[in-house]
C-alpha cells in the first residue's frame, strides 16, 4: 500500500491538466505603465503589423495560447471603435529588435491564422496601468514551446478610418533590450514594412490548460503495468 501511494499520486500529477497563469509582456508590465503609446495597428490606420516577443518571457513549459489582450494607455487610452482584422502567430528565429522589413522573412515554418474577423475595441484613460479591456479570444488555439524559439505575432487590418488626432492609444513600451520590439506597414497589403523599431504594445497572452503528451501517457501506462509484475513485500 506504502507503494503505491506515491504511484497514484504521480498519476494524478500526469493525467490532470497542467495549468498556466496568464503572459504579460514584455515582462515587468503587469504593475508599471509603459513608457509609450501607440494606436498602431488596431487603432489608427489599416495597417500589416508584425511584433515579436522575446521566448524567455514565456518561461520553459509548452503554452496553448487561446487569446490576446491590450490596455489603454494611462493618459490618452479612452478608444471605441469596430474593425476588421486578421491575426496569425507563430514561432520565429528572428531576435528582438532584429525583425526583418520583409514581413515574410520573419513568419516561422509553423505561422498560424488564429483569428480572422471583426474586433471591438473598448479601453479607457485613468490611473495605470489599466486593466487589459481589449480581448480578442482566438478562433483557433496556438500551441507554443518557448524552447523552440520567440513568437511572432502579424496582424492585418482593414477599414480603419480613425485619424491621428482622433484615436485613443494603446499603452506601449519603446525601450532597447526589453522582450518585444516590431516592425509596421501603413497598409494591409504591405508585404515590406516601412519601419522596424525597438517599439511594441503592451500585450496580455490569455492560456488554457495543456495536457501530457501521449508519449507521457504511453510510459505511465507501462509503468503501471511494471508495477502488476512486482514482486510482493514478505
Amino acid at each position: 500500500m506504502k507503494l503505491l501511494m506515491p504511484v497514484v499520486a504521480a498519476c494524478a500529477f500526469l493525467l490532470s491538466p497542467m495549468v498556466f497563469g496568464d503572459v504579460i509582456s514584455p515582462a515587468g508590465s503587469d504593475t508599471a505603465e509603459g513608457n509609450a503609446e501607440n494606436c498602431i495597428p488596431f487603432n489608427c490606420v489599416a495597417s500589416h503589423y508584425q511584433q515579436v516577443y522575446g521566448n524567455s518571457e514565456f518561461g520553459t513549459l509548452l503554452l496553448q495560447l487561446i487569446g490576446i489582450a491590450f490596455r489603454g494607455d494611462a493618459i490618452a487610452g479612452t478608444a471605441i471603435g469596430s474593425y476588421t482584422a486578421t491575426i496569425g502567430l507563430s514561432t520565429t528565429s528572428r531576435q528582438v529588435d532584429g525583425l526583418s522589413t520583409s514581413f515574410a522573412s520573419n513568419l516561422g515554418p509553423d505561422a498560424s491564422t488564429v483569428f480572422s474577423g471583426t474586433v471591438t475595441i473598448a479601453t479607457t484613460a485613468g490611473a495605470g496601468p489599466r486593466p487589459f479591456e481589449f480581448v480578442i479570444n482566438f478562433t483557433t488555439p496556438f500551441n507554443y514551446d518557448p524552447a523552440l524559439g520567440n513568437l511572432l505575432l502579424d496582424v492585418v487590418t482593414n477599414g480603419t478610418t480613425i485619424g491621428y488626432q482622433d484615436v485613443g492609444f494603446f499603452d506601449a513600451v519603446y525601450t532597447d533590450a526589453d522582450g518585444v520590439s516590431r516592425v509596421v506597414g501603413f497598409s494591409p497589403s504591405d508585404s515590406v514594412g516601412g519601419a522596424a523599431d525597438t517599439g511594441g504594445l503592451v500585450t496580455q497572452f490569455i492560456t488554457a490548460p495543456t495536457v501530457p503528451e501521449p508519449a507521457t501517457l504511453a510510459l505511465l501506462g507501462l509503468g503501471l503495468a511494471g508495477l502488476g509484475f512486482s514482486p510482493r513485500k514478505q
